[in-house]
């Protein structure tokens, strides 16, 4: 009986790592090594107005790689792991529990009593000490705390959809959507330096004294005259901050918009359709680097400039813009 055991044991033990490798081979069966390469470069999409922070599965290795490329969401890659680790974790408790009702059997064929039910649960928990299943339930869980810690770290510090309550219900779609008001004409230090700054109440009342607009198309008059008051008091309106970088990455809004010339939309979204604004984009590393590999630069501004090397130069990590000292200096 023990030697029955002891082979019943050894053959666990060797298709065991077997099964563990094709679980992870059929999970991934549609991602190739390259793909893999890749896996965490990141973007942000748009999918029916729902904002969400994507992977860019990139099919092909290092910078001349023309195949093609998927986006799928970060966090069903993150619940399609959980679910995989989940899966090779109850195939190693199976396999273990049917191997001791295996030795039930042969019991029976051999004329001895079976085990009970607690004594088959006794005897699957023997078999879990065993080595080599041991170590393949380490394997799985010490896969599933990288899932779990990964799922955690990745969310430290970044504040996609934050949308705090404003003092005043000012209404970007109204601005900026209806009366196609150009962004810089409030956030006029966008095209100047390195913040966008938040107008001052003699902004907004640029426009509304010179309408004689006293009341809004959605708040009536309640919010305007909250306005007129900051005004009259010269009291500052105490906007509540949306999009913050962290103190060790430095951000140039005239860098992007003068000589990038990126859109408010690419970073911040379709503003123009915000009643009230929140954050778009992760404005993760990642989103960082992955759109400075895919966006291309101004030519003729390097010809100007008298760069030799404006003829070769295609995207702005061509010209460093995935270094580290870029942004954190």
């Amino acid at each position: 009986m023990n030697s029955i055991c002891r082979a019943i044991h050894s053959k666990i033990a060797r298709i065991l790592p077997a099964i563990l490798l094709l679980s992870l081979f059929f999970a991934f069966s549609d991602a190739s090594a390259s793909t893999m390469g890749s896996i965490f470069s990141f973007n942000a999409a748009a999918n029916g107005g729902e904002v969400i922070e994507t992977l860019d599965l990139n099919f092909g290795i290092g910078q001349e790689a023309t195949g093609g490329s998927l986006s799928v969401s970060r966090d069903s890659v993150y619940t399609s792991l959980a679910v995989i680790v989940g899966v090779l974790a109850l195939v190693v408790v199976l396999l273990v529990f049917i191997s001791a009702n295996l030795i039930n059997l042969i019991r029976v064929r051999e004329g001895e009593e079976a085990y009970s039910f607690g004594g088959t649960l006794a005897l699957t928990g023997r078999m879990l000490k065993n080595r080599s299943v041991a170590i393949g339930g380490n394997l799985v869980l010490f896969f599933g705390v990288i899932v779990f810690l990964t799922v955690t770290a990745r969310g430290v510090g970044l504040h996609q959809g934050y949308q705090p309550v404003q003092p005043i219900k000012f209404s970007h779609t109204v601005h900026a959507g209806t009366l196609k008001m150009d962004c810089q004409y409030c956030h006029s230090g966008a095209s100047l330096g390195k913040n966008a700054w938040i107008p001052s109440v003699n902004v907004c009342m640029n426009c509304h004294n010179a309408s004689g607009v006293g009341e809004g198309t959605i708040t009536g008059t309640e919010e305007i005259a909250k306005i007129r008051e900051a005004y009259d008091t010269g009291v500052p309106v105490e906007w509540v901050r949306i999009h913050n970088l962290p103190d060790h990455a430095y951000f140039n809004h005239q860098q992007h918009v003068v000589a990038g010339k990126v859109a408010c939309q690419t970073c911040h979204g379709p503003v123009e359709t915000m009643d009230e604004v929140y954050q778009f984009s992760p404005l993760s590393m990642g989103w960082c680097i992955n759109c400075h590999r895919t966006t291309r630069v101004d030519r003729d501004l390097y010809k100007i400039l008298g760069r030799e090397d404006a003829a070769t130069v295609k995207t702005v990590e061509d010209i460093g813009g995935t270094n580290c000292a870029r942004c954190h200096y």
